[in-house]
């Protein structure tokens, strides 16, 4: 339900960083990482109407999301069978 009504929000006004941001939050909350990697390069990337604060703040956690989701993914290409690589 919450994520229908987020997604409906960035519709009716998707000039706006916040409903991707609550929605970033949400699937942080939920533990899935692909969509709250997706929505954190949202917040990131959309040009908002004045800079702020809180969008100071809203992209300073993204980008700590993006940057966990990359060293995860990192990770996992090093070791696919989840073994440390034999020296």
């Amino acid at each position: 339900m919450a994520e229908m009504n987020f997604r409906k929000s960035a519709l009716i006004v998707p000039n706006r960083i916040y409903p991707y941001y609550l929605l970033m939050k949400m699937y942080v909350e939920t533990g899935d990482k692909e969509k709250a990697f997706e929505n954190a390069q949202i917040v990131l990337t959309k040009e908002p109407k004045v800079q702020s604060t809180a969008i100071k703040e809203m992209r300073e956690e993204a980008k700590i999301i993006e940057d966990s989701t990359i060293l995860a993914v990192r990770r996992r290409k090093a070791r696919p069978n989840g073994r440390l690589p034999t020296i």
